[in-house]
């Protein structure tokens, strides 16, 4: 090739780039925090996994497999079994969530990152899945359930069971949590059908209903009647759920849909809420249980409400030995009160006033909710173009806790280079590399 003609090929490539970036960053919502490429070509964050038209939609966090697997494994259980058109499910693959080892024995995904992520996709309820060592516990906490794939897939019917149905802990010890129907005191009467009478039930003085169900060992593979019941009437069809997030309602898309996220600091007595934002994603659910927030127009009318977890973080495994082999038995875990902030998810509602929250020990009112602001960080982001036009590798990275969602990068001759200046590289890693060099 002649060398006059060289750098005008090169020049060429530049200005190709640059004007494709500057394609990207078009795709700018008005308040500077949308971020997508065009629909030609553009793979999404959120991916169908199962879109049964159902009223209760799971995300994960794992590759297509494994979430295959995870899903499969929870509908050998009864009453699941036979409602699988009532839920639908997604996955994330390309974003890893940073998690925690909570209390240094449980695998803790929560985070406020993870609810905002998972709002790509619609999301009841969200699953991370991740291996660590056995004896690391997987945990449910809210809507989240963060599940070691070290053992048995069961343990997400187990997880499942606390964060759907409010499940208490059947095994010893436990702590109960408000409301729920599993447990009951020696001298009360369950509300529903049963298979049998059986002492302890998180605490010596409470009863069970199943002698060794999935609530007290993974080695089960059923719930128990009670248990089935009190799952079944939660479980909702044709997309009449708690949120009503139908799919066929927005078709899968929650790129053009918004939601108020509040931040709430569990603060000894009461609620302290520290942040609301206006976010871009769906809304989705915050988990069942007997807390609840109530929306109120400016006259003080009730226009929305919704029941929601407790703060309690459940933690379960099955028993491991001190050199690392998975037993058999019961259940090997500890629940514990949390006092980490939570974030709840709010429908945007038109006419929203007033917002009051209630955990049933501790409430806060959150006024003028309409004035929240758009957060400053979020995005959607798609397969860059320049990769596409460049046919380079797209990385897969993790996001951490500095509420940067982050966007895709490009891999030009082994560097990767960020397309978006909002990127901060110390919060992001390669999928399936050790944290510690991820954040090298």
């Amino acid at each position: 090739m002649e060398e006059g003609i060289k750098p005008f090929i090169y020049s060429g490539l530049i200005l190709l780039v640059v004007a494709v970036a500057g394609f990207y960053f078009l795709f700018l919502s008005p308040s500077g925090t949308f971020l997508t490429t065009s629909p030609d070509g553009a793979k999404k964050i959120c991916n169908v996994l199962e879109n049964n038209g159902g009223g209760t939609n799971i995300v994960f966090f794992a590759e297509r497999a494994t979430a295959e697997r995870y899903v499969n494994s929870l509908f050998e259980f009864e009453p699941l079994s036979g409602n699988r058109d009532s839920f639908n499910f997604y996955y994330i693959d390309l974003l890893v969530p940073k998690c925690e080892f909570y209390e240094g024995v449980a695998l803790f995904c929560y985070s406020r990152d993870l609810i905002r992520v998972a709002s790509v996709c619609p999301s009841d309820y969200i699953v991370a899945i991740k291996e660590e060592a056995p004896k690391i516990r997987s945990s449910s906490y809210r809507n989240v359930m963060s599940l070691n794939s070290a053992y048995t897939e069961k343990v997400f019917a187990h997880e499942f069971g606390h964060a759907f149905a409010n499940l208490a802990e059947e095994y010893i010890p436990g702590a109960i949590p408000r409301g729920a129907k599993n447990c009951v005191p020696h001298e009360k009467e369950f509300e529903g059908e049963i298979d049998g009478r059986f002492g302890g039930c998180s605490r010596d003085d409470h009863d069970r209903s199943i002698e060794s169900g999935i609530m007290k060992t993974l080695d089960s593979r059923n719930f128990g009647k009670l248990n089935e019941f009190i799952i079944s009437r939660g479980i909702v069809k044709n997309g009449d759920g708690i949120t009503g997030n139908a799919v066929e309602e927005f078709e899968d898309d929650c790129s053009f849909r918004e939601y108020f996220l509040i931040d709430v600091m569990p603060d000894g007595e009461s609620l302290e809420v520290i942040s609301k934002t206006k976010e871009i994603g769906c809304a989705g659910g915050n988990g069942f249980g007997e807390s609840e927030y109530r929306l109120f127009d400016e006259e003080g009318n009730v226009i929305g409400s919704e029941k929601f977890s407790s703060n309690l973080i459940f933690t379960d495994s099955p028993p491991v030995s001190e050199n690392g082999e998975i037993g058999f038995g019961d259940i090997t875990g500890k629940t514990y009160v949390s006092t980490k902030p939570f974030s709840l998810r709010i429908p945007i509602v038109e006419d929203a006033g007033r917002l009051e929250i209630d955990s049933g020990e501790q409430s806060v009112t959150v006024e003028d909710l309409s004035q929240a602001d758009y957060a400053s960080n979020v995005g959607f982001v798609s397969v860059s173009p320049v990769d596409k036009l460049l046919g380079n590798d797209v990385q897969k990275f993790s996001f951490g806790e500095s509420g940067i969602l982050g966007d895709y990068s490009i891999n030009i001759r082994g560097e990767v280079i960020p397309l978006n200046e909002f990127i901060n590289s110390k919060n992001f890693g390669v999928r399936n590399q050790p944290v510690e060099q991820q954040r090298a």
